[in-house]
């Protein structure tokens, strides 16, 4: 009788280790985002596309910045990587500055694509915005609601 509960314990062990590997990587597969630091003060999720070598910027890790300048590539690593990777950087990540109030100034790079969902809300002391792209670019850009901060200023293209 002791050996029949001791195999069902063992069982249910080993079904449970199961279940939690399963869970854990279904969850990774619905929210693939990573956050990676890179060497230039920024935080990047990379993960939103197949693509490693692209990534978004997902903040600043200077408090309060005024200023910001986002390059068009970073040199990123993952959390728990010790290698690091040249990504492009492709958009800036959903609510990625979200009320930084003391923001005054932004440039962009061309290579960004995408402006998420409140990137830039409550940031409204933005009073200079700089695309390192042409105007027809810049056009092109998808810039989600919540970035008004972002559209209500005349943007300067190079």
């Amino acid at each position: 009788m002791k050996e029949y509960s001791m195999k069902k314990r063992v069982i249910t062990i080993v079904i449970s280790m199961a279940i939690v590997v399963l869970a854990s990587l279904l969850l990774s597969k619905m929210n693939p985002k990573m956050t990676a630091s890179g060497e230039d003060g920024f935080r990047y999720a990379q993960g939103l596309y197949q693509n490693e070598q692209e990534c978004y910027v997902d903040g600043s890790r200077i408090q309060k910045p005024s200023v910001i300048k986002i390059p068009d590539s970073a040199k990123v690593m993952k959390l728990g990587d010790d290698t690091a990777k040249v990504c492009t950087i492709m958009g800036i990540a959903p609510e990625a500055f979200k009320d930084e109030t003391q923001l005054e100034e932004v440039t962009i790079p061309a290579t960004v694509k995408e402006i998420g969902k409140d990137a830039f809300l409550n940031c409204d002391n933005i009073t200079k915005v700089t695309f390192l792209g042409t105007k027809e670019e810049w056009e092109k850009v998808d810039i989600a609601e919540g970035n008004e901060s972002l559209t209500t200023v005349d943007v300067e293209c190079k």
